[in-house]
């Protein structure tokens, strides 16, 4: 119910290996949101996360296609993007995105 709210969403929290990326990403499905899901944690920084997540928002804003962004707790290697996560939660808003 959370996605069907505008600018919805969600942090998922639990144990290792309970499901939350599944159910995350059967939730998208089935409200037919695109699913962007970081998938190489090697090497993944400020820069390769600020890269995803405007990409992802210019796909919802130029396609007005619904968007669903997972990201999990291993690839938060940076303070920096903790707080951008933060403010997406709370705003819905990154500032200094572009």
């Amino acid at each position: 119910r959370i996605f069907m709210h505008p600018q919805g969403h969600a942090m998922l929290v639990g144990d290792f290996g309970c499901g939350r990326k599944t159910a995350a990403k059967m939730a998208a499905h089935i409200l037919g949101h695109t699913c962007f899901a970081v998938q190489d944690a090697a090497g993944y920084d400020l820069n390769q996360w600020r890269q995803d997540i405007k990409a992802c928002l210019l796909r919802a804003g130029m396609d007005g296609t619904a968007q669903t962004f997972i990201i999990c707790d291993t690839y938060i290697s940076d303070e920096e993007i903790l707080e951008d996560v933060h403010r997406l939660l709370d705003s819905g808003d990154l500032v200094n995105l572009y």
